[in-house]
């Protein structure tokens, strides 16, 4: 008996289901968050000139996944809150399909950002000249990554489609989608940290010769905002895939294993959420767009005082802060 078919037995005749209407809130009110905040990104990135670099584009390109990452979770949710409970595995992949591409494009993407990072820190005079055919290169290889998890989901689908699941993600990264989801992941996870390493290396033996105002301070300055990202972004991801692979099969409990599972993909969720906010409060460029393009907002809440705004050309090595 595998662990989808014990949680079915176990949550199938309860109307309502709460544990799992409440798992299914938590989740999709993050994911709603969530939502917005890339969407938030994505817009003032869109709408501001200052913001044009490479990092830029690769930070937005990350969003833009989240965001069809997380608009899946509203599946649990309706699965959940109408009574069903449970549903194939055959349908929900069918909803969830976009969702999967998503979530498959935010580690390469991720890894792509601390890879133009790398580039900027260790080589600050080199000019990408083709910014269209560098940054389309990244999206592709993000895309094709995306394109193969699917086609492994529709395969999974093929062998274990009337099995019943909750609905959520989670549940779909089974069998053997769930290992070809996991080990790709984790490499790009891995490779990311790993780049970071190596610059935060290269900035602190430069760091007596940052002066505040050559490229390779501005470097610096990204490479702070990006590295906290990083560290919150992946470090949702990366315990999600650590528990996936290694904590969770040792868990006998499917009960206990799932509630655990949901947890962390709450906290990764969470996590997933944090770009905008992380930008708006370490870097000036992304809060003074943001404060512009949203100035309505604090109108409309009754604040009178909008931000004083100063017109700054684009960086070419990416964020200006």
């Amino acid at each position: 008996m595998n662990d989808s078919f014990e949680i079915f037995l176990a949550f199938n005749d309860q109307r309502p289901c709460w544990p799992l209407i409440g798992s299914a809130i938590l989740l999709s009110l993050v994911a709603f968050f969530g939502i917005i905040s890339n969407f938030t990104l994505i817009y003032v990135t869109i709408r501001t000139k200052s913001l044009r670099g490479t990092a830029n584009f690769l930070l937005a390109l990350t969003c833009f996944f989240e965001i069809l990452h997380q608009h899946g979770h509203f599946l649990f949710l309706y699965v959940a809150i109408s009574g069903q409970n449970f549903i194939e595995f055959h349908l929900a992949l069918k909803i969830c399909i976009v969702s999967l591409f998503g979530m498959a494009g935010i580690a390469p993407s991720l890894t792509f950002t601390a890879i133009d990072r790398l580039i900027c820190i260790v080589f600050p005079k080199i000019q990408i000249n083709r910014k269209g055919l560098y940054l389309g290169f990244y999206s592709f290889v993000c895309i094709l990554v995306g394109i193969f998890q699917t086609k492994v989901a529709f395969d999974t689908a093929n062998q274990i489609g009337s099995q019943p699941i909750t609905g959520t993600i989670g549940d779909l990264l089974t069998a053997q989608l769930g290992k070809t989801f996991n080990v790709p992941a984790m490499m790009f996870n891995c490779a990311t940290i790993f780049i970071y390493v190596i610059i935060g290396i290269v900035i602190q033996k430069h760091k007596a010769k940052i002066s505040p105002s050559n490229a390779e301070s501005t470097n610096y300055r990204i490479f702070r905002s990006i590295a906290i990202i990083i560290c919150v972004n992946i470090g949702g991801y990366f315990t999600l895939n650590i528990f996936r692979s290694f904590i969770g099969p040792q868990i006998a409990s499917p009960i206990v294993k799932w509630f655990t599972r949901q947890i962390l993909a709450i906290l990764s969720n969470i996590s997933s959420a944090s770009i905008g906010p992380i930008l708006y409060m370490t870097s000036e460029d992304y809060r003074r767009a943001i404060c512009k393009e949203f100035a309505w907002l604090k109108k409309l809440i009754g604040n009178e005082e909008t931000p004083e705004i100063q017109n700054h050309p684009p960086n070419n090595n990416g964020l200006n802060n």
